[in-house]
C-alpha cells in the first residue's frame, strides 16, 4: 500500500494486467453510520480497516444490492474535486419498483443518518500469472 497526501492508505496495482484483488470483510458503512467521512475515516483508522474507492464502491453496490438499499456509502478512498468524498447510494423507486443507482458527492463535514463511510480489512491481491 502507499499513501496518499491526506495519509489514506490505497492500493498499489500489480504490473500485470492479469492480476486482480479481492475485498475481504467488506462494510457498507453500519460500523461508521451516522458519522461524517472524516469522523469514519478517524474510525475506521483506529480499527485497521481501508477506505473504499469509488470502482470499488460500485462492485459492492452492484454484488450486495440488498445490503446497500435504501442507503448511502462514502467512498473516502476516492476524492471528488478538492475535499468532496463521492458516494453511491440505491433506491427503489415505489412507483415504478425500479432500482435507481445514484454517484454523487458530499462534503466531508456533513453526516445523514443512512450513510456511512464503506470499507474492508484487506485487499487480497490474486495473480494468474505463473
Amino acid at each position: 500500500f502507499d499513501l496518499d497526501a491526506d495519509g489514506i492508505a490505497a492500493p498499489l496495482y500489480p504490473a500485470h494486467a492479469t492480476d486482480w484483488y479481492l475485498l475481504v470483510d467488506v462494510d457498507v458503512g453500519r460500523e461508521t453510520e451516522g458519522m461524517t467521512s472524516l469522523e469514519g475515516m478517524a474510525n475506521l483508522r483506529k480499527k485497521g480497516r481501508f477506505p473504499l474507492d469509488i470502482s470499488e464502491g460500485i462492485a459492492v453496490a452492484l454484488f450486495m444490492g440488498e445490503e446497500v438499499s435504501n442507503r448511502a456509502m462514502l467512498l473516502p478512498g476516492s476524492v471528488y474535486r478538492k475535499n468532496d468524498v463521492p458516494y453511491v447510494s440505491l433506491r427503489k423507486d415505489p412507483l415504478l419498483g425500479t432500482t435507481h443507482y445514484r454517484i454523487f458527492a458530499s462534503r466531508p463535514n456533513r453526516h445523514y443518518p443512512n450513510w456511512g463511510v464503506a470499507s474492508c480489512r484487506e485487499r487480497m491481491w490474486v495473480t494468474d500469472t505463473p
